[in-house]
């Protein structure tokens, strides 16, 4: 009996291990798509803001404080950096870029943020925080002079995608 069951156990089996082997090699082809978000981050004197950050200056005659701002911008795709005049009592201000980032385009001499003027653009990923190094000044220092007292100005920096 003994001999008879052995031909009879491997009959049974080798069904069974040619299914599971043949399973086993059957390949499945799956899609797997990622959507990544876009991520800006602004970083102005030092304070850390999503996309936009207002920034108040104090106008004493011709004199501006602050008269220079770092401006960080993070990013993992192509940026703009631009600027707007919040308005404030005191007279229009114009700034001028300093210092930007390897492979910047930047405005050139000094502008004014009457309208989002376009301060920066980047090309492609910060890698990390890349620095902008601001100046600013009274745009027409005659119209200045005749102010007395303190005044202020808000300028509103926003990072947008172009």
């Amino acid at each position: 009996m003994r001999r008879h069951a052995t031909p009879l156990l491997a009959a049974l089996a080798i069904p069974f291990l040619a299914a599971t082997v043949a399973h086993a090699q059957t390949t499945a082809q799956h899609t797997v798509t990622v959507t990544i978000p876009t991520v800006l981050r602004l970083q102005v004197g030092g304070t850390t803001s999503g996309d936009s950050r207002s920034v108040d200056f104090t106008i004493d005659g011709t004199n501006v404080t602050p008269d220079a701002l770092t401006v960080k911008v993070f990013a993992n795709s192509s940026w703009t950096l631009t600027v707007m005049d919040g308005g404030g009592d005191g007279p229009e201000l114009a700034y001028q870029v300093l210092s930007a980032p390897t492979g910047a385009t930047t405005a050139q001499g000094w502008g004014t943020p009457s309208q989002n003027a376009v301060v920066a653009t980047g090309r492609g990923p910060t890698g990390g925080w890349d620095d902008l190094e601001l100046g600013f000044r009274v745009a027409d220092p005659n119209a200045a002079a005749l102010l007395t007292g303190e005044h202020t100005r808000t300028l509103t920096f926003t990072l947008t995608r172009p």
